[in-house]
């Protein structure tokens, strides 16, 4: 096999190479989706990861090629990996969205995709980055959606990100930024009018939600969907692995909401439910060695929760 320095464990063949990838062309209502297939090198289980970028703008290579690696690396496991732009992006057609929201996952490029899976006989392992991990868990929660695992690397635990800077910045100090000539320049420019209608939404939000029980742990950002949602998957018994790099703020967010409800439900989860920190900042990728590392916790947990090619999960 493919020796690979720091690595934690070992597949059943060597990591695939472009020679083991082939395009293919998925219909989704939001258009044609380009994805790469890439093909076991080691006797197949049936199990196809599913790989979404988070929501900067890269074709399905991902960055530094981490989504491109992490199929290779998993082939050797007996695991196939689909890789796809989303709509608008690269090769895949539709309307390119300017904008993502983390409370509006793309959930109909993701089914489309799981559907191509299930039509291949493959049960989905969906390993989702950032806003493709709520993606992913977004689709996982539904009732009628069946997954083989969801691996979420760091996911934000908030739905907007205006309302999780309110503890850092209060609104005094984004009033005080308020100015008639910014305010001229954001109403005459479309994209700055959007912006300032998802952070009045987000304030909105925020504002709603100071008003709790008395006793409340959950910070005001804390999205109920994400809670929520988590915990109807490991109620199926469905394993969830999360990832966060030790220099991730998204990470110290996750500390954070778990002294509240957030908690309950890692709690609930039990074994099916784990969550790994690797050295470094996972979010955008800043290092070849927290990319190795995280690699490393991806591979390991999917070894350890599906078995080696051959034997039994």
């Amino acid at each position: 096999m493919t020796t690979r320095p720091g690595a934690t464990v070992s597949g059943g063949g060597p990591d695939a190479t472009a020679a083991d990838e082939r395009p293919v062309v998925v219909d989704a209502s939001t258009g044609q989706l380009l994805a790469v297939v890439t093909s076991p090198t080691a006797p197949a289980i049936g199990i196809a990861a599913v790989l979404l970028r988070g929501a900067g703008w890269r074709p399905s290579s991902g960055p530094r090629r981490t989504q491109v690696r992490t199929a290779r690396r998993l082939a050797a496991h007996g695991v196939h990996g689909v890789r796809f732009s989303y709509h608008g992006i690269a090769e895949s057609t539709g309307e390119h969205d300017e904008i993502v929201r983390l409370d509006q996952p793309y959930t109909e490029d993701l089914g489309a995709v799981v559907a191509w899976c299930q039509r291949a006989r493959l049960r989905p392992l969906l390993i989702g980055n950032c806003f493709g991990a709520r993606t992913a868990l977004a689709y996982a929660a539904a009732p009628d959606h069946f997954v083989a695992g969801v691996v979420m690397l760091v996911p934000p635990m908030h739905d907007f990100e205006v309302a999780r800077r309110l503890d850092r910045r209060p609104v005094e100090t984004l009033a005080k930024r308020v100015t008639p000539r910014r305010a001229l320049a954001v109403m005459r420019d479309p994209t700055r009018r959007r912006a300032l209608g998802r952070t009045l939404r987000a304030l909105a939000d925020v504002g709603r939600r100071r008003v709790r029980r008395r006793g409340a742990d959950d910070p005001v950002w804390l999205s109920r969907t994400l809670c929520r949602q988590l915990d109807d998957v490991v109620r199926r018994s469905v394993p969830v692995l999360v990832v966060y790099g030790d220099d991730d703020n998204y990470g110290r967010d996750f500390e954070t909401a778990r002294r509240g409800t957030l908690g309950v439900v890692v709690d609930r989860a039990g074994a099916a439910l784990q969550v790994r920190t690797v050295p470094g900042r996972i979010h955008g990728q800043t290092s070849v060695e927290t990319q190795q590392a995280t690699l490393d916790a991806v591979e390991d947990w999917v070894e350890r929760t599906f078995g080696t090619p051959g034997s039994p999960a």
